[in-house]
This record gives structure tokens, sequence and C-alpha cells, in this order.
């Protein structure tokens, strides 16, 4: 873990500056995953969906709301549909 190394390369370091370091190191990791799982998002016509899906879909996801992304995934017909695919990874990133 980089995490570990990290920690006790800043040994010496002021309480502060380790704090910053940390704290930037946590903030790549995120920019890296949140990049990651950009790059898993399958590509969705969201014209073709009413207004404001994607954000109440991608709302839903951030805060971990199962049940609402539950929902919306009930609501497809479409085995196939790429909506479906998008909701279906942000179910697995939330940890649903």
């Amino acid at each position: 873990m980089l995490a570990e190394p990290l920690l006790l390369a800043l040994g010496a370091c002021s309480e502060e500056a380790r704090d910053r370091a940390v704290d930037d190191a946590v903030g790549e990791a995120k920019d890296r995953a949140s990049a990651e799982l950009e790059k898993q998002l399958p590509s969705v016509d969201w014209q073709k969906y009413r207004d404001g899906a994607q954000e109440e879909i991608d709302r839903a996801a951030a805060a971990a709301d199962c049940d609402t992304l539950a929902d919306e995934l009930a609501k497809i017909d479409d085995r196939n549909s790429p909506l479906r695919d998008y909701i279906e990874v942000k179910l697995r990133d939330a940890g649903c």
C-alpha cells in the first residue's frame, strides 16, 4: 500500500506537512479512481431519457442510495440498454 511508506517517510515532517501530504495522496487516489470509473461507464445517449436522469442516478450513486438505483434499474425493460449497464456499474461501485 502507498499510504504506509508515505507515512513512514513523513515521520520527520511537521504534523501540518504530514497531514497535507496525506490529503494530497488521498485526493490523487480519488482522482485516479474516478478516472477509472469513467472508463468503465458505458456511453449513454441521455437525450433518449427523461431530463435529469443522469444527474439523479449519479447523485444516488454518490450517496450509495441503493434503493433509488434499484428503482431506476427496475424501470428499464430493455436488457441490452446502455442505461441498464450504466446503472449496474453505479450499483456495483456504490457497494449495493
